[in-house]
């Protein structure tokens, strides 16, 4: 998010994947380089979004990081930092707080997983953060803030392959009647390898 101006976002990784943003969406200075900012706003399906123009889950088999630095403006309960699925049959996401903590599901035919932390890592402070998901050949999740993983479990029947051919690519928007993001997105990864604790660590750290 690094182009400042426009309406779509290169992805500068090997899989260009194109990026356009939703009215409401707008540049903004970012941890590194560029950002894009999300307005927020109540549930509806016409919010600030950002919609990915290609499955970054695509080549994902049994492994998975996402990575992003988030600055938000007020922490929303059930506001998505991305929700990539299709329908309500295929799902995953990132939630900064579900009134708890923060919230990462994957849903699918093939089962159900949930991970909560047990209070909210990360605040509506105006402050970059760093937030990440891992899921490893095992199937060990993780989630981590600024650097720091803050909850694990194992998840055996659902696998990031099961998302390999989902439709919805959004940030900032839920698939549900939720909120949408108040706050802004900065370099996103997306890979098929699970980071380890010390690449997230470092992740959480670069200037």
């Amino acid at each position: 998010f690094d182009d400042t101006s426009g309406t779509t976002a290169k992805d500068s990784s090997a899989n260009a994947i194109p990026t356009v943003l939703g009215t409401g969406v707008t540049w903004t200075n970012g941890r590194l380089g560029g950002a894009i900012d999300f307005p927020g706003g109540a549930a509806g399906d016409t919010g600030p979004t950002v919609t990915l123009g290609g499955n970054p889950l695509a080549q994902c088999t049994t492994e998975l990081t996402v990575s992003a630095w988030i600055k938000l403006h007020a922490l929303t309960p059930w506001s998505r930092v991305f929700d990539f699925g299709t329908g309500t049959t295929a799902f995953i996401y990132l939630a900064p707080t579900d009134g708890t903590g923060m919230h990462f599901a994957m849903v699918s035919p093939n089962g159900v997983f949930d991970l909560v932390s047990p209070t909210a890592p990360i605040a509506g402070d105006d402050t970059w953060h760093n937030v990440a998901v891992t899921v490893d050949a095992a199937g060990l999740v993780t989630m981590y803030a600024d650097g720091a993983a803050i909850a694990s479990a194992t998840s055996a029947a659902v696998h990031p392959s099961d998302f390999a051919s989902v439709t919805d690519l959004w940030l900032g928007k839920s698939r549900f009647a939720d909120p949408y993001l108040n706050g802004s997105i900065d370099e996103l990864r997306i890979g098929c390898r699970a980071l380890t604790a010390d690449e997230i660590k470092n992740l959480a750290q670069a200037q």
